[in-house]
């Protein structure tokens, strides 16, 4: 009878709906606003209802985009922008200008980028578009968008200069940032102009978004606040790592967005849910909260949070990166408010956390001995167990390797045997060459985001030497890359960095074959030794245990 009773006080109390909940911005109003992303056919019926009550601020996800309002040249369209506005200006809503200048080509035409003949437009008639375009669209606006994305996702950290080498890029110069926000300035001398970037926690994009927006200051560029994204997984960030982000951003005094947050419930693009466990959906909810709670703290800076979409039911995680089912946001498909709501509004109600089962980690035990590092077996690695890297990360079954490792009081030795057909370097991206990487954590902390100790190392076919994640450099290790029968062999050193090797001693290490097994420049396939994931090179939590036995 208990039983019955509780599980009838549990229905009644998801069955209330949006109309008995507190007020999602109401909750948070000492802070910042709330927003969410919206589309023009969420702006009436249940969805209305949902916007109206819970959120003080909208943005257009893809109203107000380029290809949106000006598909083709000099033929402008409103129609789906004007219909947010008008539902803002009804129900006195906020509204977020999202965005004027981005590079992805689902959201541009092609005629942008070409002159009259098809060929690549010039530098001089580039710029009299995307002055023309954003003059026309933030002037229709004028006084009424409370902030604009002027500059979408423009750094790439693989890059020389770590700027995404767009066709914006490519056709105008890297200061087509600069005149980007000089053009909107023009058209609404006081809208806040904004720069917003995704992954802005991982350290080496945060630094580089630092010096970009550094730059813009300095120049005197007409640029008034930062954009973080926050698209994030269930495990990944950390809150510290999140925290770091926006303690490393707020000191340049701008104004801080969380511009578009959501929480998919994949660590990575393999695998698939049928439905939301209980136990993932809680644990989603104190994450959420733990998050916001940052964000409280640091509300001097922030000064608004807008999630990308409110239900579950609108997502663009049901398509990108893969297709499948996925739960990222505070209400369910059905339009009822989930844990990760109360999470938000009245914390009190939310059951108590649980860890998520996790893979448990592969342990390989390295045995002691010291080869010389010149492309030849050693007797001395007839002593080592080898290992595999049957873990396919793509659906193409490319490269793999067996791989034996050893360690001395000074170093850690690997030989990779890889077996790989055909070799390619045409990759100008080294990640995409045919390469070996590995990734040592000397303290073993999986502590998610790269520390001090963390390490990420790639060498080609080619014997030729880069490095990712966290502190790495070339010279920390030695290397000799022979070409085999069936496709080459990479023996390798790495010098510790903060321990001595010792007999029972644990370091976190991965190990990883990459493959452009077409030879296009693309890289097909990558197997993993350990993690199941493609995030190694940012998140050490997946990868697996090295013990060194004598």
């Amino acid at each position: 009878m208990k039983l019955i009773l509780c599980i009838v006080a549990f229905l009644a109390f998801f069955s209330c709906g949006i109309f008995k909940t507190d007020s999602l911005y109401k909750a948070n109003k000492e802070f910042f606003p709330i927003g969410s992303a919206v589309e023009p056919d969420q702006l009436s019926g249940p969805e209305s209802e949902i916007l109206i009550k819970h959120y003080n601020s909208i943005t257009a996800e893809n109203a107000m985009k380029y290809l949106s309002t000006e598909p083709k040249e000099g033929q402008f369209d409103f129609t789906q922008a004007d219909k947010i506005m008008a539902f803002a200006d009804k129900h006195g809503k906020l509204v977020r200008g999202h965005c004027l200048i981005w590079d992805h080509p689902t959201q541009i035409a092609d005629w942008m980028f070409q002159d009259k003949d098809g060929k690549p437009a010039s530098r001089e008639l580039m710029l009299e578009r995307m002055r023309n375009h954003i003059h026309k669209v933030v002037g229709r606006y004028k006084g009424k968008i409370f902030a604009w994305d002027v500059i979408n996702e423009p750094i790439d950290t693989t890059t020389n200069d770590q700027l995404r080498h767009s066709k914006w890029y490519e056709l105008i110069g890297p200061d087509y940032i600069e005149k980007a926000f000089i053009f909107a300035h023009e058209a609404d001398p006081d809208a806040k102009l904004f720069i917003n970037e995704f992954n802005t926690f991982e350290p080496e994009k945060n630094k580089a978004y630092f010096r970009l927006i550094k730059s813009l200051i300095d120049k005197k560029i007409p640029i008034h606040g930062i954009g973080l994204q926050m698209h994030i997984k269930m495990q990944y960030p950390s809150v510290s790592m999140i925290e770091q982000a926006v303690f490393n951003l707020e000191v340049f005094g701008l104004d801080l967005h969380i511009t578009e947050m959501d929480m998919s419930f994949y660590e990575d693009e393999y695998g698939e849910f049928t439905t939301p466990s209980e136990e993932y959906l809680v644990y989603q909810a104190h994450r959420y909260k733990e998050i916001m709670d940052v964000f409280k703290k640091h509300s001097a800076s922030i000064k608004n949070v807008t999630f990308w979409g409110f239900h579950d039911g609108h997502t663009w995680l049901t398509s990108y990166p893969v297709k499948r089912k996925d739960w990222p946001l505070l209400f369910s498909d059905k339009l009822e408010p989930k844990w990760a709501f109360w999470a938000l509004t009245d914390p009190s109600k939310l059951p108590p956390k649980k860890d998520l089962p996790r893979k448990e980690a592969s342990t390989y035990k390295a045995k002691k001995g010291t080869p010389a590092i010149d492309g030849k077996i050693d007797p001395v690695w007839d002593k080592a167990e080898a290992v595999t890297t049957n873990i396919y990360l793509t659906n193409y079954k490319g490269a793999t390797a067996s791989i034996k490792t050893l360690w001395d009081e000074n170093k850690l030795y690997v030989l990779a045997d890889v077996t790989d057909p055909r070799l390619s370097a045409k990759a100008t991206e080294p990640y995409m060459q045919d390469s070996l990487e590995f990734f040592i954590d000397e303290n073993n902390a999986k502590a998610g985001g790269y520390q001090d100790e963390d390490f990420q190392f790639r060498i080609s076919y080619e014997n030729r030497k880069t490095v990712g994640g966290g502190h790495a450099q070339p010279e920390m290790i030695q290397s000799k890359a022979v070409r085999t029968k069936k496709g080459y062999l990479i023996e390798a050193s790495f010098t510790f960095q903060t321990i001595k090797g010792s007999a029972g001693t644990k370091i976190g290490y991965e190990l990883q074959i990459n493959d452009d097994a077409d030879g296009s420049g693309i890289r097909k396939s990558v197997t993993k030794w350990n993690d199941p994931t493609n995030d190694s090179y940012k998140n050490t939590k997946g990868w697996g245990i090295l013990e060194m036995v004598e």
